[in-house]
This record gives C-alpha cells, structure tokens and sequence, in this order.
C-alpha cells in the first residue's frame, strides 16, 4: 500500500509543519532600511497552518500554531479580535500590522474627537496587550492621526503610554508612519512599553537626539538598572542632521547596537538627490589620491550632510551650512561602537579626481556653435588625459582604504556600505550604486578588507522615502492592497476549529 500521511512519524509530521508555516520563509525583523521601498512582507495567511492542524486529532495535538500573522485595516476586525478569537490562535500570533486610515472627523469638536480617541486608545491597548506570543508590530497608518492644519495637538494631549508593558515579548518594531507628527509623537506609546526591544525603525521630523534620548529616559525609568537590549536601528535621517552628532546620541543610547542603518533618503526626491534641483546630498567622504593609476596614498575628507557640488566647485560658499571636518575625527565617533558589525550611514563614497573626467553626455540643453564647439575641445583634452584610468577599479580601491580605517577603529565590524551616484543616461536618470565591503580573516587570523564583486543598482526615484513627510490627512497616500480582501483574510483566521477529520 502506498505511504499515507499518517504513516509517518511524529518527527517528519512536524517537520512538514514547518513547512507549512510561512513564517519561517519571512526574515526577522520583516521590514527593511528606509531606502529599499519593499512592500510589507507580513499577511493574514495562515489558511495552511489552521487547515493542516485541522486534519485529525493526532496532527491537533503534535501541532501547536505558531507563527500566525495578521494586517488589521479597519477598526472593526481589531474589535472583532478582542472577543471572538480562540485563545490558541490569540497565543499563536507573533507579528502584526496595523494600518488604519485615520477617521476623518472634520464635523466633530475638539473634545469629541479626544473623547473617542481615548477610548479608541484603551481598545487598542487591550487588542495588543492579549497576544502573549507577539514578537513583531509594524505600524503603517493609525486611526489616531487627526492632525490637519487647524488642530495639531489631538494626539499629544490624548493618548497617554500605559502603566504597564502591553507589549512584554515584542522584539522588533517599524514605525511606516506617513503623518509628520504622529512619527513624532506615536512611537514614544509604544517604545517604553516593550522591554526585550531589538530591532526598531523609525523617523523623526526633528534630530533623532531629540526624540530617543526622551524615549529610552521613560524607558529607563520603567525599567530601573536595565541597559536597552536593542540590537539593529533603521532610521532615515533627516534632512537637517548632523551624522557626527547622531552617531554620538545613537551610541549613548543604545550601547549593545549590532547593526546600524541611517537612510538619507528625503521627501520624494530620496535626500540625496532633489529632481527639482538635480543636485545630491548626503554624509560624504571627498577621496583624494596621489596617482590615478596605482596611487599609494590617500586623503579623505568628511562632510555630514551636504551638496558636494558645492564642495567641490564653491559658486556659492555662503550656502554651505555644515563645516567640514576631518575624516579621522569621525572615525573616532564611530570607535565608540564597541559591538557594531553591520554598518551603513548612506555615505556618498566621491572620488575628486572624477569629476575632472570627459562627460559621457552632450548637454541636453540648445547651444551656439561656440559653447559646442569649446565643450568638445574641453572633453578631447580630459580623454586623452585620463587614457589607461580605469575608475572603477581606483574608487574600489579608494573604498577599501577608507573601510579599512574604519574597521581598525571598531574591531567588531564585519560590513560597511559606500554609495555612489551614477548617471546611465544623461541626469534624467540616475541610479545609486550600492558596494559592499566586508571584513575577512586569512589562516593565519589577519584581517583582511575588500569590496564585494557584486553592486547592487537602484534608480534614485525607486529609493525615495516619504516616512515621517505628509503634513495632512489629505497627504496620506492610499493603501497598495485591498482591503477588503484583507479583512476576509483576518477574519478566516480567527477560527481554529476543533472538528477532526480521521482519527
């Protein structure tokens, strides 16, 4: 007779429930850095899991759910929720996300809005604070956003953080908030509450110091002689910070950092590259060698967020609003990680002696026959000097050099991301290359510091973050899914039926 699926042992049954649970395909933490604009990889799908354990009594009892998922995208399924799941699908849920359009109460006074929040608010608090299994929360719109032009403060004077952790096993938490001011103001509810913290993503309109720092006080006097567990930081920088001043914040902070993940990628135009002004900004290392063919030496200066046109051709020097400083004092920053290994600030990784290269381009825009004709003669001149430099090969090397310093300062660093800006065809399309460069150790335990083979290519407008950016209710972008068919998707999975098939 041919093997039925009874017939096997309880250790291949429960290895097929492995399989069975699409969880353990999703990386943990799901989300990304704030540049890789992935969409959420966490569903309400879990038919298999329920399906598989409703197959007999012998399966029930091998199989305990775990790993569910759920996307709550209306108030009445979270409500749902509250009463009408069984307590083996509330104990088998471990990540979550919520994304509620706010309600727009335009009609509704001051005082009836902050009355329905609270009490929307305590709900809220009773929904998460039942899943004692949940270990990641992503949090993409909430029904608490009611800020417009004329009334800001509804939120801040509204909602209070709770007595207690309602969030006591949750280890990974992204904050996805479009709103300006709920990123602001949303993750210091849910931050304190969660003691085993490790990995976070998050925005902040004002300096990240500003905002953390006053989290992880009220976290600290939640939890009294306790250092924050966190180990992995996603944070997209804002448009005005100083990188030397928050990697010092950052450090103070969270001392046991492993990982650390600063986009600057802005308002729909990435931050390092505005389509209005077609110019690049980002934390910077300008390097300079002394041969262009086998150089032997290299100077490197560092800028903390800055248009480096302006850096290297000065028309305005009056709109440089960053001082310069020297490399080696921000490596030294950067020696205070004492556990760091994965790093990737969005530095932009500029060779000097690039932009003395032929254009690949003719100018777009209409010339005279004179302009054109002194723009060849200029560009004849740079490709006969620049004959034999194979630029690749001098950045990969000026990368290198510059990763080795770093990783001198902290010894714990296995991997540090560079940047760079090229245009495929002409500046109406650009794409950031992304290089790799890691840490090895030959037989003999030496370190040794190289750029991965492969680049990784994005085009700039892919890139583009707008965490943290909309102002209105109006400028809250629409859902990529479909809510309805979420909804049935969470409501299916509400059941955990007890009927058995064969025994």
């Amino acid at each position: 007779m041919p093997t039925r699926l009874l017939d096997l042992s309880d250790e291949i049954l429960a290895h097929i429930a492995h399989f069975v649970n699409n969880d353990t395909s999703i990386p943990f933490p799901a989300f990304t850095p704030h540049w890789a604009n992935f969409p959420v990889a966490v569903e309400s799908s879990n038919r298999d899991q329920l399906r598989f354990r409703a197959t007999c009594r012998r399966i029930r009892s091998l199989y305990r759910l775990q790993g569910l998922h759920l996307v709550v995208k209306s108030w009445g399924i979270l409500e749902q929720w509250c009463h009408q799941v069984p307590d083996s699908v509330i104990n088998g849920m471990r990540r979550i996300v919520i994304d509620i359009k706010p309600f727009n109460e335009t009609e509704s006074t001051s005082d009836q809005v902050d009355g329905e929040m609270l009490s929307m608010w305590s709900i809220f608090i009773t929904f998460l604070s039942q899943f004692t299994s949940l270990e990641e929360l992503i949090i993409l719109n909430t029904p608490f956003c009611q800020h417009d032009i004329e009334n800001l403060q509804i939120t801040s004077r509204t909602l209070d953080l709770p007595t207690f952790d309602y969030l006591p096993t949750l280890k990974s938490l992204g904050f996805q908030i479009k709103c300006r001011f709920c990123a602001n103001y949303i993750p210091r509810l849910f931050i304190p509450a969660a003691p085993k913290l490790l990995h976070l993503k998050t925005i902040c309109p004002t300096k990240i110091g500003a905002m953390i720092t006053n989290i992880i006080k009220t976290w600290s006097s939640i939890h009294p002689d306790k250092t924050h567990p966190l180990r992995s930081l996603y944070y997209r920088l804002n448009e005005d910070a100083d990188l030397n001043e928050e990697l010092s914040e950052i450090n103070e902070t969270f001392p046991l950092l492993e990982e650390l993940y600063f986009s600057a990628h802005g308002s729909c135009n990435h931050g390092f590259h505005d389509s209005s002004t077609a110019k690049s900004e980002a934390p910077m290392i300008i390097a300079k060698s002394d041969s262009l063919v086998v150089p032997d030496k290299w100077a490197f200066e560092w800028h903390g967020v800055l248009d480096f046109e302006l850096i290297l051709f000065p028309r305005f020097p009056g709109r440089c609003t960053y001082t310069p400083c020297d490399f080696l004092d921000f490596v030294e920053k950067l020696g205070v990680y004492r556990n760091l290994r994965k790093m990737d600030c969005s530095i932009n990784f500029v060779l000097h002696s690039e932009h003395g290269m032929p254009s690949i381009f003719m100018p777009a825009t209409e010339r005279g026959r004179l302009e054109y004709d002194r723009f060849v003669r200029a560009q004849r001149s740079k490709t006969i000097a620049y004959q034999g430099v194979n630029i690749d090969k001098l950045r990969r090397t000026g990368m290198t050099e510059a990763a080795r310093i770093i990783m001198d300062e902290i010894p714990t660093l296995e991997e540090c991301i560079f940047w760079t800006e090229v245009e495929i065809s002409g500046p109406s399309f650009e794409v950031w290359s992304k290089y790799t460069i890691i840490r090895k150790y030959d037989d003999e335990g030496k370190s040794i510091v190289e750029v991965d083979p492969y680049v990784e290519r994005f085009p700039v407008l892919w890139t583009s973050n707008e965490d943290g950016q909309c102002d209105t209710l109006d400028g809250l972008p629409e859902s990529d899914t479909d809510d309805s068919e979420s909804e049935g998707d969470a409501e299916s999975d509400m059941s955990d039926s007890e009927s058995e098939g064969d025994p």
